[in-house]
Order: C-alpha cells, then structure tokens, then sequence
C-alpha cells in the first residue's frame, strides 16, 4: 500500500533519470564495442574518427541525436501517462 505511494511520486524522477541514462549509453558504445571488437555503431565512428572521415563522423552524429531526441520524445509521452496533470490542455 505504501509503495503504491511511493512510486506514484517517483515515477516521474524515475522515468527522467532513466531518458538521460540512454544518452550516456550511446555515448558509451564507443568503449564497450573498442573493448569487445563488437562491429556496431561505435566502432564505426571510432574508425570514422581515426581515418578522418567526415561525412561518417557527421553521420553517426546525426543518428545518435536522432535517437536521442526520440528517446525524449518518448519519455515526454509517457509524462502525460502516469500523471495526468501533466497533459497539454
């Protein structure tokens, strides 16, 4: 009973912290997939960024902000869902 409470109040702060998480964790790919040899997105703006291609740098840039305004955009609708005094009147 307490805990519904609990989590009716901190759902909010709970659901940013976890939207900011995602932009740590894109930016983190890098390491992770260098440390693995994982071929993936890191890897590719790491060779990106050793080779001093510009249009692949350019390019991961681009998709990991897309992705990242998209997660926002996601977390911003799901503000509307669990508090209702959120939504645009």
């Amino acid at each position: 009973m307490i805990l519904d409470y609990v989590l009716r109040g901190a759902s909010l702060p709970i659901l940013t912290v976890v939207g900011v998480a995602f932009g740590a964790l894109l930016s983190g790919t890098v390491l992770v997939e260098s440390v693995f040899a994982w071929p993936g997105l890191g890897t590719y703006a790491y060779n990106s960024a050793a080779n001093l291609d510009l249009p692949g740098i350019m390019g991961v840039g681009l998709v990991v902000g897309v992705i990242y305004l998209l997660i926002n955009f996601v977390v911003d609708l799901l503000y509307g869902v669990l508090d209702p005094r959120v939504r645009i009147a």
